[in-house]
């Protein structure tokens, strides 16, 4: 369950925004008011479902990648560009799920205009989604090290 716990988090998400958006639609033509905070909860919803579901995606290596020059490498030079990659790569992102904290911590205070919830709902979605990418890279540099090394 823990192993896949993007794909849950992001289906979950995904739950959430349709829900929202389906009783927004509902209220809007059939109760006599509107449920105004239908959109920002979606807008939530979705910065969860693509933050994280990027993050599913990179587990599984599903993004795109390029090797029209390093496939025709020998294999052991594939796997060491491979194992830089992946450690650039994972600094990259931790570095950004650094900033999506500095930034989340900055709009503690600035709430979201319907619900009035911390705008950081969403720079914590940028920090989870990031922090697990940086954390597979960096996994996969050390898998392809430790194979280099055998």
């Amino acid at each position: 369950m823990f192993r896949n716990w993007e794909d849950n988090v992001a289906a979950a998400a995904l739950a959430v925004v349709f829900l929202a958006v389906s009783w927004g639609v509902l209220a809007r033509y059939v109760a006599p008011r509107p449920a105004v905070w239908s959109g920002e909860v979606a807008s939530l919803g979705f910065a969860w479902i693509v933050f994280v579901g990027a993050a599913a995606g990179a587990r599984q290596h599903l993004h795109i990648g390029v090797d029209l020059v390093t496939a025709r490498l020998p294999g052991a030079v594939q796997r060491g560009i491979a194992c830089a990659v992946s450690l650039f790569l994972a600094l990259a992102l931790a570095y950004i799920a650094w900033l999506a904290v500095k930034i989340g911590i900055q709009s503690l205070n600035r709430p979201t205009p319907v619900l009035r919830l911390p705008s950081s709902i969403t720079h914590a979605a940028v920090f989870v989604g990031f922090s697990s990418m940086a954390v597979g890279a960096l996994r996969d540099a050390i898998t392809l090290y430790r194979g280099a090394k055998s």
